[in-house]
């Protein structure tokens, strides 16, 4: 699989577990939370933390990191008091994700990226 093609099933993967998780599409923390969650593992990667991203995201969009921070916090929120938490806590089966409360934009931005690049990375066989 090339790397446009496998881009592209990540973008769709991310973009269906936000939906299925309650966050809405049409909230400007969607496509934050989405460009977080893809550009997560690179920025692991280079020592950076989730401020990083923020503004990396605030740059793409042309905002700054205050507002970037606060939609994505925002989009979790309403998500979270909406939606049947069962269906969260089953998403997120992580011991650092708490069913009682809404995670940290960090917290969700993690757990979603860990899950859905161990789902999309290709298998390795010897």
């Amino acid at each position: 699989m090339n790397d446009r093609v496998k881009s592209l099933n990540v973008v769709q993967y991310v973009t269906e577990s936000l939906i299925k998780l309650g966050i809405k599409a049409n909230l400007r923390g969607f496509c934050y939370i989405k460009e977080a969650i893809i550009i997560y593992p690179e920025v692991l990667y280079h020592n950076k933390t989730i401020k990083d991203i923020y503004a990396e995201i605030a740059e793409t969009y042309n905002t700054n990191v205050i507002s970037v921070e606060r939609a994505i916090r925002t989009a979790i929120e309403s998500a979270w008091y909406s939606n049947n938490i069962n269906l969260s806590h089953d998403l997120f089966n992580f011991p650092y994700i708490i069913a009682e409360r809404n995670p940290t934009n960090s917290e969700l931005i993690a757990a979603m990226s860990e899950i859905i690049f161990m789902k999309t990375k290709p298998c390795c066989h010897n």
